[in-house]
C-alpha cells in the first residue's frame, strides 16, 4: 500500500508518476475515489481545495477469478490422479 499526504491550495489535479491500471484503488481522506487516464499513461486524481490523505493499493485484475480456477483445476487434477490410481489398483488384483 503506497500512502502520503498532499495540500492543495487550489482545486486541482493530482497527477501521479504511477502506470494507470484499473487494478489500483484510490482513498482520499479515508474514502473511495475514482481516478483517471492522464498522458495516455499516467493516473490523475482530482482533489478540492484543502489537505488531504492519499492511499493507493494494488489488485490484479481478476485475481479472484483467475486463483480460483487454479483451484479447480489442482482440485481436477488431484481427482483424475486418485481414480486412475484406483482403476490400477483394482485392475492389479
Amino acid at each position: 500500500m503506497q500512502q502520503g499526504k498532499v495540500n492543495f491550495r487550489k482545486s486541482g489535479l493530482l497527477f501521479l508518476s504511477v502506470p494507470y491500471s484499473k487494478g489500483w484503488h484510490i482513498k482520499v481522506d479515508g474514502k473511495d475515489t475514482d481516478f483517471e487516464q492522464v498522458n495516455g499513461t499516467f493516473i490523475g486524481v482530482r482533489l478540492p481545495k484543502g489537505k488531504h490523505d492519499i492511499s493507493m493499493h494494488y489488485v490484479t485484475p481478476y485475481f479472484k477469478e483467475s486463483t480460483a480456477i487454479s483451484i479447480f483445476t489442482a482440485i481436477g487434477i488431484v481427482v483424475v490422479y486418485l481414480i486412475k490410481r484406483r482403476k490400477k489398483v483394482k485392475s492389479s488384483n
